[in-house]
Parts: structure tokens; C-alpha cells; sequence
């Protein structure tokens, strides 16, 4: 990540943050129908990416956006 990108305009650095979560805790942030990814994605302007089938432990899931909007996404 180039330090100057952290604060241009178009050219804004996208960050991609991989979180290893429990597979049984995947369904709490999908959400019923999907709706908590949507909101969330809404919200912070960041792509939460799932796999399309989970491992029996853990899951990883990807947060893609600018560096603020997978800072909130994070919290």
C-alpha cells in the first residue's frame, strides 16, 4: 500500500482483509435472506465476500473497499 494512496481521490487504495470466523457464526453475518451482508455492504461502501461452501471450522471472509469503509465494516 502506497502511503499516498491512503488519501487520493479516485485513485483511493482498495484493501482486502481476510477474517477467519467460525463456520457456525457464518450465518449471522449473512443473515436471514442475505440481509445483514446487504445492509452492511450498503452502509460502509465495503464488498463482503463469502465462500460458496464452508469448511467444517472455519470459514474465511473477505472484506474488500477503502481503507474507512473496511475500518467500519470491522467494528
Amino acid at each position: 500500500m502506497r502511503e499516498e494512496g491512503l488519501f487520493a481521490g479516485a485513485d483511493e487504495v482498495r484493501l482486502t482483509i481476510e477474517l477467519v470466523v467460525p463456520s457456525s457464526q457464518v450465518g449471522r453475518i449473512i443473515g436471514k435472506g442475505g440481509q445483514n451482508v446487504r445492509e452492511l455492504q450498503r452502509s460502509t461502501g465495503s464488498m463482503i465476500k463469502l465462500p460458496n461452501s464452508f469448511n467444517e471450522e472455519e470459514t474465511n471472509v473477505h472484506i474488500v473497499g477503502s481503507f474507512f469503509s473496511v475500518q467500519v465494516s470491522l467494528s
